[in-house]
C-alpha cells in the first residue's frame, strides 16, 4: 500500500521521529517501544502518526506561540503515549489529535 504525504506531513514524520529518538534507551513509554517494537515497527508507528498530528498543527494554526519541532512536538507525543502501556502500539485519530492540540493551545495560558 502507498500513501501520499503532503511536504508538511513529511516535515511533523521527520520532527516527531527526531523526538522519538531522544526516548531511545529511556524508561519511558517511547523508550520502551522503540525497543519492544524495534526501530524499522517504532519508525513506522511514527509515520503513521504525522497525518492527524499534521492535521492537529494547522486546526491550531497561529494560536501556539512556541516552535513546531522543539515544543508542540514533544508535547502531543506526551498526550499520545500518556496512558498507554508497555507493548500497546503508538497511534492517534485525528480527533484525538486535535483535542490533544486545544488542550496544547489551553496550557499556554
Amino acid at each position: 500500500m502507498t500513501t501520499q504525504f503532503t511536504y508538511d506531513e513529511l516535515e511533523t514524520a521527520v520532527c516527531l521521529w527526531e523526538e522519538a529518538l531522544e526516548h531511545r534507551g529511556q524508561q519511558d513509554i517511547l523508550g520502551f517501544r522503540i525497543l519492544d517494537a524495534g526501530t524499522a515497527e517504532a519508525r513506522s508507528e511514527i509515520i503513521e502518526l504525522a497525518k492527524p498530528v499534521s492535521a492537529a498543527w494547522g486546526h491550531i494554526d497561529g494560536q501556539f506561540d512556541e516552535p513546531f519541532d522543539w515544543e508542540f512536538i514533544p508535547r502531543i507525543l506526551g498526550y499520545i503515549t500518556d496512558g498507554l502501556v508497555r507493548g500497546e502500539p503508538l497511534n492517534v485519530t485525528d480527533e484525538q489529535a486535535i483535542e490533544f492540540a486545544k488542550q496544547i493551545v489551553g496550557e499556554q495560558s
